[in-house]
């Protein structure tokens, strides 16, 4: 792989796991963001070098800037309207931003937003199965934050907690775990959140009964 100059990854986050390995690479890696509707990417950063950083930078010609829901818009010379995206992110200035998480996705706790993609990023040094984090509707914080894990084998989850807060905020520490054996998955093989979830509590009522 080190004789190619340089990767482009699309898609997803980049989980720690990857990124220790992209990191000693000659090659440069740069991880893109772009959608259908832009026709290619729109930004880019790379992940490792001298170049380094949490920020995507906008590629010539496209420039950004916020709705009232801190929801990235786009604006390029190639485009005929402006790209209302439901990507919650940290504008930094026109060009550049942070990525934080999908809005759908965002967890309203005790007056708290939570991005579970930020959450899941400082997990995934620690967790080695497949994961995510969600939220669920409490009646005192209006929603509580839950980490539900895609294994087979019994998980200690004083000891998963235990190493858990030491890594997250303590508003960030899920208040509830569940276990399945498989997530629900699209075609693409994407995790389909509220289906896995809803399907991993009717288990756990059946296993408490």
């Amino acid at each position: 792989i080190e004789n190619i100059d340089k990767i482009l990854l699309g898609g997803g986050p980049v989980n720690t796991a990857l990124l220790s390995q992209i990191l000693d690479l000659k090659s440069k890696v740069y991880h893109s963001f772009g959608m259908t509707e832009t026709m290619s990417h729109v930004a880019i950063k790379e992940l490792n070098h001298q170049l380094k950083d949490s920020h995507f930078h906008a590629i010539d010609g496209v420039h950004f800037s916020l709705d009232n829901h801190s929801c990235l818009m786009i604006n390029s010379d190639y485009l005929d309207n402006t790209i209302l995206t439901n990507d919650v992110v940290e504008l930094i200035n026109e060009k550049q931003f942070i990525w934080k998480g999908r809005r759908d996705n965002v967890i309203n706790s005790g007056g708290i937003k939570l991005y579970p993609e930020t959450i899941e990023h400082k997990l995934s040094d620690i967790i080695n199965e497949e994961f995510f984090i969600i939220g669920k509707e409490d009646s005192l914080l209006g929603q509580k934050i839950c980490l539900e894990v895609e294994t087979k084998q019994e998980i200690e989850l004083n000891k998963l907690l235990g190493n858990i807060s030491k890594y997250l905020d303590k508003f960030e520490i899920p208040k509830a775990v569940y276990c399945i054996e498989k997530f629900d998955r699209t075609a693409t093989e994407k995790v389909i959140r509220d289906k896995s979830f809803d399907r991993a509590v009717i288990k756990h009522k059946e296993t408490l009964t």
